[in-house]
């Protein structure tokens, strides 16, 4: 189909349907027609009344031989006649009010709930970091201390609840530091995964530094828009304090939304 639409309407018209057409030979004021026709009634009185003609016409073989007869009454063709001026008066008792939708919704639609979500978490802030009875540690990803520019890293609510964390494509990195009044075990091993999204089937890994020293590299799954968690790691640990995560830019460094880091003794 090819329709031009947006054309400027020739002088003493209101619109421009005249000059629009498809390739099967339809011009765009039978198209504006049928559409105004089924606004202004109910498609059970537009099939009884209209489209029941169009298919005794199609049964009597009343069809077009050229494209300049399609839209037109013809003495011939009497049922694909009756349903051309039936169509026409119904598109005459059709208002223009009619094509705008005004007041509440009658039900409230996906996109509302998630704006009405949204604008509620709008001012949330990083959660703590927290230690489970066993020993774990969960760190809000939106929770760092440093990075390298909200160019390149940035933190936003989250839509389920919390904030989450976004590091765009690029060469991004952020620190987080772990407060002397959470324990850590001395001289042990830690188990480290971290809750990420992503939407590309290739991701760069993330690189880990505990400290300036160890350092170890996270594979970053395909989770198809979801999220979910990396296979754990182990990672070794004296003193717990600054953990530093960053990425290599290459061309195959997508987006990553991560929403927490923990680390649970062996």
């Amino acid at each position: 189909w090819f329709i031009n639409f947006g054309l400027t309407p020739p002088p003493g018209h209101e619109h421009s349907w005249g000059l629009s057409s498809w390739d099967n030979g339809r011009s765009g004021l039978d198209f504006y027609d049928e559409a105004r026709a089924r606004t202004a009634f109910t498609e059970q009185d537009y099939f009884e009344r209209i489209l029941l003609l169009e298919c005794l016409a199609d049964a009597c073989k009343e069809k077009n031989k050229k494209i300049e007869e399609a839209g037109f009454v013809h003495p011939a063709k009497v049922w694909r006649s009756l349903a051309l001026m039936q169509r026409r008066l119904f598109s005459l008792r059709c208002k223009e009010e009619t094509f705008e939708r005004t007041g509440p919704s009658l039900a409230v639609t996906k996109i509302e709930k998630y704006c009405e979500e949204l604008d509620n978490s709008a001012n949330a802030e990083p959660l703590p970091i927290e230690v489970e009875k066993d020993g774990t540690i969960v760190i809000p990803a939106a929770s760092f201390a440093e990075s390298n520019g909200d160019k390149l890293v940035k933190r936003h609510p989250s839509f389920s609840s919390g904030t989450q964390l976004h590091l765009m494509d690029g060469s991004g990195w952020m620190t987080y530091e772990i407060p002397s009044n959470i324990p850590t075990q001395e001289d042990k091993d830690y188990m480290l995964s971290i809750k990420v999204c992503t939407v590309h089937l290739q991701q760069q890994p993330l690189k880990l530094t505990i400290d300036d020293d160890e350092k170890y590299s996270i594979p970053i799954p395909y989770t198809q828009g979801e999220w979910k968690t990396t296979d754990p790691i182990k990672v070794s640990v004296s003193g717990l304090a600054v953990l530093k995560f960053k990425r290599k830019k290459a061309d195959d460094c997508f987006g990553l939304a991560i929403k927490s880091i923990t680390l649970k003794p062996c």
